[in-house]
């Protein structure tokens, strides 16, 4: 009887060794130990969502009685900015004496895909982008700089365009991109990142950084460097419009310093920050009287922003009053991504729904 207590003994003792030898090496593998600790802190997340539901709530806009009359009045921009400081003093290259018109077909190459890490999308589109430009690092590098707290989920646009100047190259934000933008730098050999939505079976709807390579005007497609979906990865014109809408059309284009005079030549106006929140802002107005839903909230969220960004700041508030926020979980997404806020400053907000974009941008 003991002998036969002391032989299973063993060989549970065996079992659970072979079964913590293999637990090890699993964790030694690419991402396996992110991904477990990121479905961890994510299962945790989920189970806070079914018990505040309303966080997960679509914003939608507000029905408010009364419009300022110059809220929605479209603005005049100076069509002839000037360009402003260049991130690099660069010689410059020949303008481009005039836009042509893309051709319907475009594709880059040169790109190696890189599959991001977990909440890493930012460092793996612009490692990505980058080493079109020659340059010689991974998205380690680029994580190590932008988010060095592992929990950061998000990094921002300007905090990327800052890195590519840090290693020689120029880098520009902007907002209110459009299809026609983008198929202008790609047919002038320049990828595009763009800011956008993505929705996720397994998480919902999310920020997510996507790289622009190529584009057909016979299939009504993008080309995608994706580092969450694939290499080549096709997106339609449509999609990219709904989703890009959520970020203001935001964009990063960068670029070598010789290519400086051709990348301000496609900007044109938009070359100036601030005609581009003004063009931007036009652009929200525009929107507004044709959309409905979430599409709606979007635009009166994005003439908010640029109207702040212009120091605008009572008809910015009046924008934002137009969207909105159910709960503060929702405003912690939307700015927390573009602000790169933390969650508790939003738990600290006032609870008037009306009031939580005005309270979280105090204190970003």
């Amino acid at each position: 009887m003991i002998e036969i207590k002391s032989s299973a003994s063993r060989r549970a003792a065996l079992l659970l060794a072979v079964a913590a030898f293999g637990v090890g090496l699993a964790l030694l593998l690419p991402n396996v130990y992110e991904r477990a600790s990121w479905n961890l802190r994510q299962g945790v997340v989920n189970i806070w969502h079914t018990l505040n539901p309303q966080l997960s709530v679509v914003p939608t806009p507000q029905v408010i009685s009364t419009v300022s009359p110059t809220l929605l009045t479209p603005v005049a921009v100076n069509a002839a900015p000037t360009l402003g400081s260049p991130a690099t003093a660069a010689p410059a290259a020949t303008p481009l004496p005039a836009l042509t018109p893309p051709p319907p077909d475009r594709q880059l190459t040169g790109f190696t895909h890189i599959w991001q890490k977990v909440n890493n999308c930012g460092p793996a589109t612009l490692a990505m982008n980058l080493a079109f430009w020659g340059w010689k690092g991974t998205q380690a590098n680029t994580a190590t700089a932008l988010k060095p707290d592992p929990d950061d989920r998000n990094v921002s646009p300007h905090e990327m365009a800052d890195y590519a100047r840090s290693v020689g190259l120029g880098a520009e934000v902007r907002v209110g991109g459009t299809l026609d933008l983008i198929k202008q730098f790609v047919s002038a050999g320049i990828p595009i990142i763009l800011e956008k939505g993505i929705v996720l079976e397994d998480a919902g709807w999310e920020g997510h950084y996507t790289l622009i390579t190529g584009y057909s005007d016979a299939a009504s497609n993008f080309t995608t460097q994706d580092s969450l979906q694939g290499a080549n990865f096709q997106v339609p014109y449509y999609l990219i419009t709904e989703s890009w809408r959520a970020f203001n059309y935001t964009y990063i284009v960068v670029y070598p310093a010789e290519r400086q005079a051709d990348v301000f030549a496609i900007l044109g106006p938009d070359a100036d920050a601030q005609t581009n929140f003004a063009n931007a802002a036009n652009r929200a107005r525009g929107e507004i009287p044709a959309l409905n839903g979430q599409d709606l909230a979007f635009a009166w969220f994005n003439l908010g922003s640029s109207l702040n960004n212009l120091g605008n700041a009572a008809d910015a508030a009046a924008a934002f009053d137009r969207f909105a926020l159910p709960a503060c979980g929702r405003a912690w997404i939307l700015l927390g991504s573009r602000k790169n806020s933390k969650r508790e400053k939003c738990l600290k907000m006032p609870q008037n729904p009306t009031r939580q974009v005005h309270a979280l941008l105090a204190r970003s």
